[in-house]
Order: structure tokens, then sequence, then C-alpha cells
């Protein structure tokens, strides 16, 4: 069990520590980057990188590690108006005969990573939808100051919940006007993550569990 390390860590505006689920369900089981799609501010002639690799052995089974370095730079002459993103998206959750994983029987998504930056990450869920272009995005927010930050190796594991019903309807890279819950009907094609706060610099984000 993991305790929250430095000031505190907002999930949609929540904060839990030592979470134990009574009953849980692995989204991805092993949790390995087989499959995972990499995009970056490159398609758009920005310079941000990043790279995702098993760790925890040969079989992945302690996860992976997501690290790189986010810029707001600009190649001369792009057209693009806005850079410093990354972003990893799981691939199908769904099973032979279903295009989905269903989790219409849980509240809310948890999470166990190893955080070894104070950056604020947005966690993304591809639902199955008759509307295209549409996801949920919850919030994970690190208020601590650089200084705060554990980067070593042994940095505490922390646990964090994303309840189904705080996340917010896009679609297209914009919050929806009308909005429609996610709590009482779950079923997720993809998951994914993405690091679009503002900031230049490294970042370095283990994801143990999902």
């Amino acid at each position: 069990m993991a305790k929250l390390v430095g000031r505190r860590l907002f999930m949609n505006g929540l904060f839990d520590t030592g979470l134990t689920p009574i009953d849980s369900k692995p989204v991805i089981e092993p949790l390995v980057n087989a499959g995972w799609k990499i995009v970056t501010d490159t398609d758009i002639s920005g310079k941000s990188l990043c790279s995702l690799e098993d760790i925890g052995g040969d079989k992945g089974v302690g996860g992976m590690r997501w690290t790189g370095r986010t810029s707001l730079d600009l190649d001369q002459g792009s057209r693009a108006v806005k850079t410093g993103f990354v972003s990893i998206t799981s691939p199908a959750l769904g099973g032979m005969f279903t295009p989905y994983l269903n989790l219409d029987d849980y509240e809310s998504l948890m999470l166990t990573l190893r955080k070894r930056d104070n950056r604020n990450y947005v966690v993304n869920l591809y639902p199955d939808s008759y509307i295209g272009g549409e996801m949920y995005q919850g919030y994970i927010m690190d208020d601590r100051e650089d200084g705060d930050v554990d980067k070593s190796a042994g940095v505490e594991e922390i646990t964090v919940k994303l309840p189904f019903s705080n996340f917010m309807l896009t679609k297209e890279g914009r919050v929806s006007t009308h909005q429609r819950t996610m709590d009482g009907i779950v079923r997720l094609q993809n998951v994914g993550f993405l690091l679009a706060d503002g900031r230049e610099g490294e970042f370095d984000l283990e994801i143990l569990k999902i």
C-alpha cells in the first residue's frame, strides 16, 4: 500500500491515500508497452520527445516507464500555434467478440504510479460510442515544488483514484457543451495518457497498474 509523497496530489479535485479496492479488475494485464501508440508534437513541427519501456523483467509484469521532454519550440515556418505535448494510447481493450472492455459494475479507475516529476497529466478514456471522436478526460494535478519531488529509483508508489463520474466528455479536443457522465455505463475501447501542461522540461512517470 502506498502513500502520497510531497504535498498533495489531486485527482479531479479529490485526493486519496492508502486506497484498498474492495473489488477491482485489471484494465490491462499484463501491462506492457507492446501495441501502445506514441504521439508527439513532432507531427506539427514541434520538438517534444518521449519513449515508453517495459519495467519489472522481460515480461513487463512491473508495468511501463514513460519518459521524455516537452518543448514549446516550433520549427521556423510552422503553421502550428500551440505545441508541447506527448501522449500514449493503449491497444484495443476488447476481446474477440466485443470491441470494448465492459466496466459497467465499476465506479472508478485506479492507477498505481511512481511519479518522479511534478507535471500535470491527463488520463484519456476512449468509450465505445456511436458518436465518433468522443473521449473522456480525467486529471492528475500535482502542486509540489521542484525541490519536493523525489527523483530517485526508490520513489514510493502512489495510488490514484479517478471516479468515472468526474471525467469530462470531450470531442475532437474540445470540452463538449452537452456532458454525459460515464457513471453507470462504462465500456472502454482504449485508455491513454496525455502530457500537455504548457511547460517545458523532462517528465518521468511509471505506470504500474491500471
